[in-house]
């Protein structure tokens, strides 16, 4: 090599240098060049001219990096999908250095994290020349892929995909549409996205915002959790009721005719009153503070789990036992009329303005169905009750002490209470990951 060569080479490793510096601040490096050119006379200067001979001999100038902030909330969004047992991948054009370095301002990697053989970033060039089989030997799949093509990120959401895990995509170019199809759901940026991208998305984000997506899961689990509330709180009820009624048939009355504790019209108004008012409450209820610390529920898993089902049949039983409990209690004790439906107005009561409405309002409408004279009797077939109230509310409050006793056990055997996943666990296992593992590991896997 001559004189000339070496200085081009140095000169080039230098500038290689300064523009890894500049990448690692996660700044988007341009060069900058010139060169004088007159071109011929008559030459049309748009499509009549050679771009490979009009970019040679350039004089270089210098370089220029551009700093393209996330959003501030952006952080705090991916650290809210660590906590909900989401995991985020970062897949981008831009240069390693740079991609890691934007990774690590919004916490999808470690800010310890170093980009050169690092396990958890890799190019383009080393994801792809990698087989599927060797893909699925990796103990991690890459946070940051830099200098993605559209057939890279395709293979991500395969890799993601025979995982067994939910993949969600966002793109907002042309080169996205592959992808934004081939995820589970597909997001397609409204504002700069481009139309075949929006096309080919299952859901347009207005606000391009990152933030607005863990808003939406966050959303989507509070209605999820107040469905399976309305469900079991009606279900409850309406197993309480059958217990009422299945045992009362083993009663018999001085002509050898079954007993039934309750009426079809106090059956009525028990499902039209006092449950199915607090039932709509409860689908307003505020999310919970445990709503995003909870892992992702399964795609399969629709709302009669195991766990709604047997809270539906030990509520059920519970509260149907102390009703007919007080029935019998009123009926052999005081000798008076039937009783003891009241106690399923507090089994689900939440602090919410809704709810307290519904059971006050419940609470209320019993007095004139008790006491009228006419409407007890002849409507609803029961007698003005005194001092049975007292049974009343020994049967709620037992309820609710059996109630938070069974929530508690149940809290202690099924659900730890520990936060099964939390952003800080997240990027100490990748920490630890990182330790464990060299690129040498991965190219050999």
């Amino acid at each position: 090599m001559g004189e000339k060569g070496t200085e081009r080479a140095t000169f080039e490793e230098m500038m290689t240098e300064k523009m890894d510096l500049l990448a690692e601040k996660g700044l988007r490096v341009l060069t900058l060049a010139y060169r004088r050119f007159d071109p011929p006379p008559g030459v049309d200067l748009v499509h009549g001219l050679d771009r490979t001979n009009i970019e040679a001999d350039m004089v270089f100038l210098g370089l220029v990096g551009i700093y393209d902030p996330p959003r501030a909330e952006s952080r705090p969004a991916v650290l809210k999908c660590y906590d909900a047992g989401i995991r985020v991948h970062m897949l981008t054009g831009d240069h390693p250095s740079t991609a890691a370095a934007i990774a690590k301002e919004v916490a999808i990697i470690p800010e310890d994290c170093v980009v050169k053989d690092n396990p958890l970033i890799m190019t383009a060039g080393q994801f792809d020349a990698m087989s599927d089989e060797d893909v699925d030997r990796l103990a991690e799949l890459p946070r940051v892929v830099a200098r993605c093509s559209p057939n890279t990120k395709v293979k991500m959401i395969a890799a993601l995909h025979r995982r067994n895990l939910f993949a969600t995509m966002t793109g907002d170019g042309v080169n996205d549409s592959p992808s934004l199809k081939a995820a589970n759901v597909g997001i397609a940026m409204g504002q700069s996205g481009s139309d075949v991208a929006k096309q080919a998305a299952d859901i347009v984000l207005t606000d391009d915002n990152f933030a607005t997506i863990v808003q939406a899961v966050a959303e989507g689990r509070r209605m999820f959790a107040n469905i399976q509330k309305f469900v079991q709180h009606l279900m409850s009820a309406n197993a309480a009721e059958i217990v009422v009624l299945i045992v009362g048939l083993a009663f018999k009355d001085d002509d050898h005719n079954a007993v039934f504790p309750m009426s079809a019209v106090q059956i009525l108004f028990l499902n039209m009153v006092t449950s199915s008012p607090p039932a709509m409450g409860l689908g307003l209820e505020p999310a919970s503070e445990t709503n995003m610390h909870e892992p992702p529920r399964s795609a399969s898993q629709g709302l009669f789990s195991f766990e709604v089902i047997m809270d539906t049949m030990v509520y059920g039983t519970v509260m149907g036992g102390l009703s007919f409990a007080c029935y019998l209690i009123t009926l052999f004790v005081f000798n008076k009329g039937q009783s003891g439906w009241t106690p399923k107005n507090l089994a689900t009561l939440k602090y919410n303005k809704m709810l307290w409405v519904s059971f006050v309002v419940g609470v209320l409408l019993v007095f004139p169905v008790i006491y009228i004279p006419g409407l007890n009797h002849n409507v609803f077939k029961h007698s003005a009750i005194s001092y049975e109230w007292g049974l009343v509310i020994a049967a709620t409050v037992l309820f609710i002490m059996w109630a938070e006793l069974y929530k508690f056990i149940k809290r202690r055997t099924m659900k730890p209470l520990a936060v099964q996943s939390n952003a800080a666990a997240e990027l100490e296992r990748m920490r630890t990951y990182m330790s464990q593992t060299d690129s040498m590991d991965v190219a050999k896997q």
